[in-house]
């Protein structure tokens, strides 16, 4: 593993922004979410429904794990229900593609799982696809080319969180392989995007002295050499920011929970110029939003937006 040293050849064929990205963007108001909903997984279908399985929810001061999966219709600007997850599933990572979604392990109320479970939108039901080489809870897990990388995880969501700083790589074929370790240490909580075949990390938390401690690293990884490259620190510490590519070369990062609390702050990163530009702020501060941009279109969805809450908004942005 080599880090910083690499930036040449990590830059190599990427795609640099043509033009100035504006950081302004037009929030409105959509529908919202049937429940307030955080740490589920989301994805854009066919029709541009929007499917958004699991995650947790509080009712009554009782937190509540989920298998439900709710799909949004544009055309009648409803919600309604899908086919559920055969366990209830939070904290996991996911893998959306064209035809199916996949969570990968997760946490529900009997402890961490590390069952995988896809989601073929044209079958309409859940299918076991494997079990993850370690618990995942609070992992990133993104699809470069035909292979699936696995950043770090944990065993829980509360302190103490027993993190891994391991990178696993799956095959075509389904296999599990240790592919390295996070330069940083075992980070939780991370923002994380794929953009020109390399992945993105931003932000997330460790265990500190007094417990969790917010961080500002970013990183780069290039899967074709497993080359790392440090990037420019984020502006602030933050666990629980949201990642989305938008446009060329350029990175929004939305939400979070930073040392003064829930945040609605919006960032660009512009991956040529290794830098942040501030954006319009969100309408509400929350961490763990689920993100997705399409054609500079921005959908967010859910998140924790206070201790012991998860928000029901669902919004859209139009970058301009």
């Amino acid at each position: 593993m080599n880090v910083g040293r690499s930036a040449m050849l990590f830059a190599t064929g990427a795609v640099l922004a043509a033009a100035v990205v504006s950081g302004q963007i037009t929030w409105h108001e959509l529908p919202p979410l049937p429940v307030g909903l955080a740490g589920g997984a989301s994805a854009l279908v066919g029709g541009g429904k929007i499917l958004y399985a699991g995650g947790t929810t509080w009712i009554d001061g009782v937190k509540q794990w989920l298998r439900d999966v709710r799909v949004y219709d544009p055309g009648g600007k409803s919600w309604n229900s899908g086919p559920g997850l055969p366990e209830p599933l939070a904290y996991g990572g996911r893998i959306a593609t064209a035809g199916r979604l996949e969570i990968l392990g997760g946490l529900n109320q009997n402890g961490p799982s590390r069952n995988c479970w896809r989601l073929d939108y044209d079958l309409g039901r859940w299918s076991k696809s494997g079990l993850l080489p370690q618990d995942g809870v609070l992992s990133r897990v993104e699809r470069v080319g035909s292979a699936d990388y696995l950043f770090g995880g944990c065993s829980d969501a509360a302190v103490p969180m027993h993190c891994s700083s391991i990178v696993w790589k799956r095959d075509a074929g389904g296999k599990w392989i240790r592919a390295g370790e996070m330069p940083d240490g075992a980070i939780a909580l991370r923002a994380s995007v794929v953009m020109d075949g390399r992945v993105y990390l931003f932000g997330g938390c460790s265990e500190g002295q007094g417990g969790v401690v917010n961080r500002d690293n970013a990183y780069g990884y290039n899967p074709a050499t497993a080359q790392w490259r440090k990037l420019s620190p984020l502006p602030v510490a933050v666990r629980g920011m949201s990642a989305a590519s938008v446009r060329s070369g350029h990175i929004l990062l939305a939400g979070g929970y930073q040392e003064s609390g829930f945040t609605d702050d919006v960032w660009i990163y512009d991956a040529g110029l290794d830098r942040y530009e501030r954006a319009t702020p969100l309408p509400f501060p929350a961490s763990g939003i689920d993100l997705i941009a399409n054609d500079g279109v921005i959908l967010a969805l859910g998140g924790e937006d206070r201790m012991r809450s998860r928000s029901r908004r669902f919004i859209q942005g139009t970058m301009k």
